[in-house]
């Protein structure tokens, strides 16, 4: 008799949970933007490692550090804002925000020199190389 009563508690369970759930429509909204967070995360993770493997070099100065709050592969992101001096062309403003390896964590501070890849025709993102002696 104790299963069947068990199965009664979790048939109660379920529809309590049922009845408590926001609609489905708002559960589908959520999930889309969920989806499309990753989306927009993996587009980024795909230029970042292009910039990686095939921008220019280039020493840069961080003006602004502040972490994003998020943490990956426990590794925490933040978002540093950069002025990059290209050789032989003039400074420009860049953004780089994603996650920074513990060993570099001392970089995320304003005025500190690093090193970072950037695309001449698109030098709005720059990939965070590592410091910059």
């Amino acid at each position: 008799m104790g299963f069947f009563k068990d199965i009664k508690n979790l048939k109660e369970q379920a529809n309590e949970i049922g009845r408590n759930a926001p609609p489905v429509k708002d559960r589908m909204a959520d999930a889309l933007g969920r989806m499309h967070a990753a989306n927009t995360m993996m587009v980024n993770q795909t230029a970042t490692a292009t910039l990686a493997a095939s921008g220019h070099s280039a020493r840069a100065t961080v003006t602004t550090a502040a972490p994003t709050g998020v943490t990956i592969n426990m590794q925490h992101v933040y978002r540093l804002e950069v002025l990059v001096f290209p050789q032989g062309g003039a400074p420009f403003p860049s953004i780089f925000e994603g996650p920074v390896a513990p060993h570099l964590m001392g970089l995320c501070l304003p005025g500190a020199s690093v090193e970072v890849s950037y695309d001449p025709t698109n030098t709005a993102s720059v990939f965070l190389a590592g410091p910059s002696f």
